[in-house]
């Protein structure tokens, strides 16, 4: 039986794959939606998709990409494989 403490810890190590997996399918999205045609990349499409305002799809691209680099950096890979190995 797991304890309270543990059920936790699964919990968070659970989350963060998860959180990691979906920021980076939302990357790979936001790079089509946001491919250069020749001019630089157009932020428009993210714009409406994400239902932000005109001007905004550029910072959003940049801060999913933060995330999506903090979120799959080896010291968090390696938090996560060892944690849900049992520490």
């Amino acid at each position: 039986t797991q304890r309270p403490l543990g059920a936790l810890l699964a919990e968070a190590v659970n989350s963060t794959v998860e959180a990691a997996q979906r920021v980076s399918r939302l990357k790979r999205a936001m790079d089509a939606m946001a491919a250069d045609t020749g001019s630089g990349p157009t932020w428009g499409q993210i714009e409406l998709e994400l239902g932000l305002q005109a001007g905004a799809g550029e910072t959003m691209y940049n801060l999913v990409t933060d995330a999506e680099q903090r979120l799959t950096a080896a010291n968090v890979r390696a938090f996560t494989d060892r944690l849900d190995q049992g520490g």
